[in-house]
């Protein structure tokens, strides 16, 4: 009875708008479909592509990263920014290995602030290992010589930023517009042996492996390094850019044992670098708050002409690597206090 007392044009109006809201569903179903579809090729695709390998534990950690909630991967295929949407596409890298014990911690505090320092990048640091070595390092380490160095210089600040962070809300620093970073640096877990820590190197721009030329650790990291090769392979597809690199630590000058494990890797194909950092205890003396290039703190940790120079080409060669600005110039202006007030 309503209905026939309308008036001819607010019915034919309802009629129109009723159509409309039916064709707007119709829509919605079909981009439904054509995600799906999209989705079901993509995973056909990984599958493809991972069993050229028959490692079991290739295919397992493809499928858990494929799947997985917190894995960005799992909105492949996407549009480039949508894989690192931060406006200002900072770079980010993780330390990782198979294998607890290799120095992934001490590389990130060696690299970190000389990178910051004499290269003027802007870092942050998520220290997402168990045992917090990074964040331990800054607060019970490097807490004094910053509180005497703000006693002449009230405006002084750490090189870098640290944060303690949880592995899985790697995504929620990564994509949190606010952070102005030019490299984020994870340091993941000692062993990479959970999906929270293969979910986080989806995050990541490149993955650094120490190589450590030991016999025993030459098998696990040339393994995680294949892993880390189908992976690329996977990225590779859907024209996502993802690197990883082995990069040689603890090295010993003359010792047959290098020379092997780099013709190891060679052998096999995998990625590593040119450049590399040897065994030297100063390293385990790195700061968060001197570099190992200041004169003066390079003495107290007992460096050298030769680990300056070790550090220097390794930080080159990943701003090169990576693209990274370097902006030594505005670097060398900024650090002019930092010498006289290290101890």
């Amino acid at each position: 009875m309503l209905v026939q007392n309308c008036n001819p044009i607010t019915l034919q109006f309802c009629k129109s708008a009723f159509l409309l809201k039916w064709f707007f569903a119709f829509l919605l179903f079909c981009t439904s479909v054509f995600k799906l579809y999209d989705r079901s090729v993509f995973l056909f695709t990984c599958v493809k592509t991972f069993l050229r390998f028959s490692r079991s534990d290739v295919l397992f950690f493809c499928f858990s990263i494929t799947f997985d909630l917190l894995s960005r991967w799992l909105w492949w295929p996407a549009p480039p920014h949508a894989f690192n949407p931060a406006p200002i596409m900072s770079k980010v890298i993780s330390f990782a290995t198979q294998k607890g014990g290799s120095g992934k911690s001490t590389l990130a505090l060696v690299l970190a602030a000389p990178l910051a320092t004499e290269y003027g990048l802007r870092i942050a640091v998520l220290d997402c290992d168990y045992q917090q070595s990074i964040v331990k390092t800054r607060e019970q380490v490097d807490a004094a010589n910053f509180a005497r160095l703000r006693e002449t210089n009230p405006d002084a600040q750490y090189p870098y930023d640290v944060y303690p962070w949880q592995l899985n809300r790697i995504f929620d620093f990564i994509d949190n517009p606010e952070h102005n970073y030019d490299l984020i640096i994870i340091d993941v877990p000692g062993r990479a042996d959970g999906d929270d820590v293969f979910n986080a190197l989806t995050a990541c721009d490149a993955v650094i492996v120490p190589l450590v030329s030991d016999y025993l650790d030459r098998a696990s990291t040339a393994e995680f390094m294949t892993i880390l090769e189908a992976i690329k392979k996977a990225a590779d597809d859907a024209q996502i850019d993802f690197q990883y690199y082995g990069l040689p630590t603890k090295r010993v000058a003359g010792q047959r044992e290098e020379k092997e494990m780099d013709d190891y890797i060679d052998g096999l194909g995998l990625s590593r670098f040119n450049s590399y950092l040897g065994h030297r205890k100063a390293y385990t003396r790195a700061s968060t708050l001197y570099s190992l290039l200041n004169p003066a703190w390079s003495r107290y940790a007992g460096g050298t002409k030769d680990t300056n120079d070790e550090i220097r080409r390794v930080c080159e060669e990943l701003i090169e690597r990576l693209g990274l600005p370097d902006r030594r110039a505005t670097a060398a202006i900024s650090v002019s206090t930092a010498s006289t007030s290290a101890k």
